[in-house]
């Protein structure tokens, strides 16, 4: 139980952790809320998969699919 309370309390307060040590810009604290430019690549990617969900595209198209549409 005490490891759950402290996992708890440390995911709840971690920016304010972060912050308190110094180490905001290891941790690029600033960009944690809208994942570093993750979710726009997810939401791109669900897409793609949307598209061909049955017969996919095969390996390490993700690769050339994100190299194509990068700008």
């Amino acid at each position: 139980m005490l490891i759950i309370a402290s996992y708890e309390i440390i995911t709840s307060n971690f920016e304010g952790i972060v912050y308190s040590l110094g180490m905001d810009q290891y941790f690029r604290v600033e960009t944690l809320k809208d994942g570093s430019g993750r979710l726009v690549a997810w939401n791109f990617a669900f897409e793609q998969i949307e598209k061909n969900f049955f017969l996919g595209r095969g390996f390490n198209y993700t690769e050339y699919i994100y190299f194509e549409f990068y700008a």
